[in-house]
């Protein structure tokens, strides 16, 4: 995510999905300016070995 006027990323670790789902969840309680998020992004990436032609469905988004 990035944060602040100056819009500074701040990296919140990796998480492994598992081919029946995964739930992503992103703790903001030690950003900094986390009252100034600007973006928040998700990057996928293959898994070692993984073959080409894999997807990604997202069913729902809830910011609380």
């Amino acid at each position: 995510m990035r944060t602040g006027s100056a819009l500074t990323w701040h990296d919140g670790g990796s998480t492994a999905v598992v081919p029946h789902g995964t739930v992503l969840s992103v703790d903001l309680t030690k950003v900094p300016g986390r009252n100034d998020v600007r973006e928040i992004g998700v990057r996928f990436e293959p898994a070692a070995g993984a073959h080409r032609g894999s997807a990604v469905h997202i069913d729902d988004v809830e910011l609380i």
